[in-house]
């Protein structure tokens, strides 16, 4: 007889000692289930906030230099 316990798998590393893990699921009515999960360090947020300002400021020019042409 084997009297092993089955434990539950270990949850892995975080690859970066300050990761930000978040994880949903979300159910619309009995068919329609979605599951999402993301990771993001705080250098990863500080860049997406970056490229984010870039953006805007890269279509405000473009705003402006369409209403200058009319």
């Amino acid at each position: 007889m084997n009297d092993t316990v089955a434990t539950p798998p270990a949850e892995p590393m975080p690859t970066h000692p300050e990761e930000m893990k978040a994880v949903y699921d979300l159910r619309v009515g009995k068919l329609i289930t979605l599951q999402g999960s993301a990771r993001m360090t705080p250098a990863g947020l500080v860049t997406a906030g970056i490229a984010a300002s870039a953006i805007l400021l890269a279509v405000s020019v473009l705003v402006r230099a369409t209403r200058g042409a009319r």
